[in-house]
């Protein structure tokens, strides 16, 4: 486990004086080793929204030898083609028209990328194989579709037999413009399951409901099969519970390999926290004054702590104690917290908070700081949104496709 007061002193002595999205890499590739025995066998596919930072996703793509990724935002996806051009790029949920035909007007045909073969979109019904086929015909392309199937999570999808027939049915008339690369069943719900249902029975239930999706296919649309069919699903709260009968042959990944706290889950014991808000703090005050409350200052045997921001989706971890007020209240400028009068934290020195979640909260801070044995190493940028491209009306500009 890592010494976040060892940390903070660490911290302060390299010159850092200010809030940042601190990653062990210790840590993270203890968690990677926790996940590469059953990804194997089923191809690692990490999740780019749950990574944002092109340098982290280099790193983890060389140490689990994969090139497989999955994208949810149209502006991410433009930048992975880029950045990754021998990368093959799954869509995590099906996208708009509109976002689907501007990946086809901006993408830059000369970073080597092959949308044909390399990008995976996501079909949930079979209105949506009839849009995406009319986008193909627009723009003279064949389009490679994975056909979303619901599990047991109810968040879209084929839900049974016949919207599933419906699916391949629209499919088989668009021959021409799309082509079935494969499945997606996302089963996030299992690894929460309520305790009357039981997580691993919840596993075997949608693995169950998985493969008589499977066998549907194979034999309503036998022509329509792959010859090596991507069968995705799985995420963070399920990649341990995929054994080797499993329908699976792709587990997708990303949270748990940085485990925020909102994926301390029984089945995840054994993965590391590896990401941090480290703060500066910024002012320690004797005792605890509340406006319109100050008289009660002298009962309180705790002080008083700012620090440099705060309102984050995070909960306090170090040092031991910290606590936000609830009378207060949040700021995003400088947040109001109590700790014991005993905590040896002093100004200047960094505390530290367990991210609920990494995708938007890494996302927050513009950089990654990477640290290991204590120190920091490295500094990565994170993924830009490019949400001003919208507004500018793209204007064909190279940075649509940089990260």
């Amino acid at each position: 486990m890592v010494d976040l007061a060892g940390l903070s002193t660490a911290l302060r002595r390299q010159g850092m004086g200010w809030p940042g999205f601190i990653i062990d890499k210790t840590a993270l590739s203890v968690n990677l080793e926790r996940v590469l025995p059953r990804a194997r066998a089923e191809r690692l596919r990490l999740v780019l929204k749950s990574l944002p930072c092109p340098s982290l996703v280099d790193h983890l793509m060389h140490q689990a030898d994969t090139t497989k990724l999955m994208v949810f935002h149209l502006p991410n996806l433009l930048a992975a083609a880029r950045r990754w051009p021998n990368a093959d790029l799954m869509l995590g949920k099906p996208l708009p028209a509109a976002a689907v035909d501007a990946f086809y007007r901006h993408f830059r045909a000369d970073s080597g990328f092959d949308p044909t073969r390399q990008l995976h979109w996501l079909v949930d019904d079979a209105a949506r194989v009839r849009s995406l086929a009319e986008l193909a015909k627009a723009h003279g392309v064949r389009m490679s579709v994975v056909i979303e199937l619901d599990v047991g999570m109810h968040r879209g999808g084929a839900t049974d037999a016949k919207a599933l027939i419906d699916v391949l049915a629209a499919l088989g008339h668009v021959v021409p413009f799309l082509r079935l690369a494969g499945f997606m069943g996302y089963d996030a719900q299992a690894g929460r399951a309520p305790f009357w249902v039981g997580r691993k029975r919840a596993v075997k239930a949608a693995n169950r409901r998985y493969r008589e999706f499977l066998g549907l296919v194979q034999r309503e649309a036998p022509a329509l099969w792959p010859q090596q069919p991507l069968i995705n699903g799985s995420g963070s709260p399920t990649c341990t519970d995929h054994d080797e009968g499993s329908p699976l042959n792709e587990l997708a990944i990303g949270s748990v390999l940085v485990k925020p706290a909102e994926f301390d889950l029984p089945q995840l014991s054994a993965f590391q926290p590896a990401c941090w808000i480290a703060a500066p703090l910024i002012k320690r005050m004797a005792g605890v004054r509340l406006p319109f409350l100050e008289a009660l200052a002298p009962l309180s045997w705790r002080d008083t702590v700012f620090a440099y921001g705060g309102r984050w989706a995070a909960r306090p971890e170090w040092p031991q104690g910290l606590r936000p007020s609830r009378l207060y209240g949040p700021s995003f400028n400088q947040q109001f917290f109590t700790v014991p009068r005993q905590s040896p934290v002093q100004v200047d020195d960094f505390i530290f908070f367990r991210p609920l979640q990494s995708e938007q909260l890494m996302r927050q801070f513009g950089m990654v700081t990477m640290v290991e044995q204590g120190q920091i190493v490295e500094r990565w940028p994170v993924l830009d949104s490019f949400q001003n491209l919208a507004l500018s009306g793209w204007g064909g500009s190279e940075s649509a496709a940089e990260c």
